[in-house]
């Protein structure tokens, strides 16, 4: 299988966009933190990666959980419980506001929040619904959930 420019440019383009805010909004306090420093601490590697992942990966993962749990809730077939979607959608909710809260932290926390929010309106947009049929197992019916793809639509 050949990668062509067509899918490798964005990818690049956000990782250098990524790198740059990085650069631009280290962790840590204004004018007191470098990566430099941030190098030669005596500290150990796990408590380093530990921070970074605080950083960076929790935005990140929050604003993900958030945008995918919104476009989640609009794809889901009508017919669902409302009950069901309420959960969805107040999850999101908490999702959101916790992003927000750990931006207030300072602008190091920009990077991973956009990279989870570029991250879920990717994955997004090759979503074309969500159903949820009924299955049997072992005698028991219950309803999983099924994620119709764009791919899928050609076949």
């Amino acid at each position: 299988m050949r990668i062509g420019i067509k899918r490798t440019l964005p990818w690049l383009i956000a990782a250098i966009l990524f790198v740059a805010m990085v650069r631009k909004y280290p962790p840590g306090a204004v004018g007191v933190f470098t990566w430099t420093r941030w190098w030669f601490e005596p500290s150990a590697v796990s408590t380093k990666a530990i921070f970074l992942l605080k950083t960076y990966l929790q935005p990140a993962l929050l604003s993900f959980a958030w945008i995918m749990g919104f476009q989640f809730q609009m794809r889901t077939a009508p017919g669902t419980r409302v009950s069901w979607i309420f959960a969805v959608v107040f999850a999101s909710s908490v999702c959101m506001m916790t992003a927000w809260r750990t931006l207030a932290a300072g602008p190091s926390m920009l990077p991973g929040y956009a990279v989870g929010i570029e991250a879920a309106q990717t994955l997004a947009s090759r979503v074309h619904a969500v159903t949820r049929p009924q299955r049997t197992l072992f005698g028991k019916t219950f309803r999983s959930i099924n994620v119709i793809w764009r791919g899928q639509l050609h076949r």
